[in-house]
């Protein structure tokens, strides 16, 4: 905050501390909050909310110079500050994009700044929003306790060269339990090519286990194979539960199955 002393008022504003500027540069946004200002045949006139008389700002060195001083005396050129008030340690932290106190006192000398008591246990919100981290409790997953109670399935890379029958992909698919794996090959990751693969293996577990029906689906958050509609009606026919694993940054739950 700087003061400045008018030829009939003073005038506060809020300015940047430059020490090598060899001028007290004035805006005229700030200087027209105290005053009025007007152009005229190349000429700056200012007319104080104080006062009715006009004062003529002196035109040097490419630059309107503010009157000072006191009515009907001789004025000078330059504006002179009365009083000036340091940024405090908070703006300063403001303007370096939230720095900590100890690398913003390592680069700004402590005489530039003012800084309290009070800012010595200041709140920065900012600060506290921008080092929020996300606490995931994980916890271990009991293992199923009867075979294809639980079935895991994941859709393999592309295969590069193709296979001789044109093969691209393929899909594993675990018994949870058991541990028992199988490995289908897909030309296309289709939502049908997959679902028919599906039926296939579920079939197979019905006739060869009748007493042992899958129960749960788990997967990875596939869309083309996996989380489509014709294949999460495929598992609410046969009632399934669908749980699919929940996307990078989001807290998807599983669909459980009507």
């Amino acid at each position: 905050m700087i003061t400045i002393a008018l030829q009939n008022s003073s005038l506060t504003i809020h300015a940047l501390f430059v020490p090598d500027l060899t001028y007290n540069l004035l805006s005229v946004s700030y200087l027209s909050a105290a005053s009025q200002i007007s152009f005229r045949n190349g000429s700056c006139f200012i007319k104080y909310k104080s006062s009715d008389k006009e004062e003529l700002a002196a035109f040097q060195d490419g630059l309107y110079h503010v009157p000072v001083g006191a009515p009907g005396k001789k004025t000078s050129l330059l504006a002179t500050a009365l009083t000036t008030s340091l940024p405090s340690f908070t703006l300063w932290h403001q303007w370096s994009a939230n720095l900590s106190d100890k690398t913003l006192a390592s680069l700004v000398p402590q005489e530039v700044y003012k800084r309290d008591e009070e800012e010595q246990e200041r709140i920065c919100q900012v600060c506290i929003k921008a080092k929020h981290t996300r606490k995931f409790e994980r916890k271990l997953q009991s293992q199923a306790t009867k075979p294809f109670e639980l079935l895991h399935s994941d859709l393999g890379d592309p295969i590069s060269p193709l296979s001789k029958l044109g093969f691209r992909y393929f899909i594993i698919c675990i018994d949870d339990y058991t541990r028992v794996s199988w490995v289908y090959f897909l030309r296309t990751k289709t939502s049908t090519e997959v679902v028919s693969v599906f039926q296939h293996l579920q079939a197979r577990i019905e006739k060869e286990y009748p007493t042992w029906p899958i129960t749960r689906f788990r997967c990875d958050n596939g869309r083309g194979e996996y989380d489509n509609l014709l294949f999460r009606g495929i598992l609410r026919i046969c009632c399934i539960t669908f749980e699919p694993s929940p996307p990078i940054g989001s807290p998807r739950m599983g669909f459980p199955s009507a």
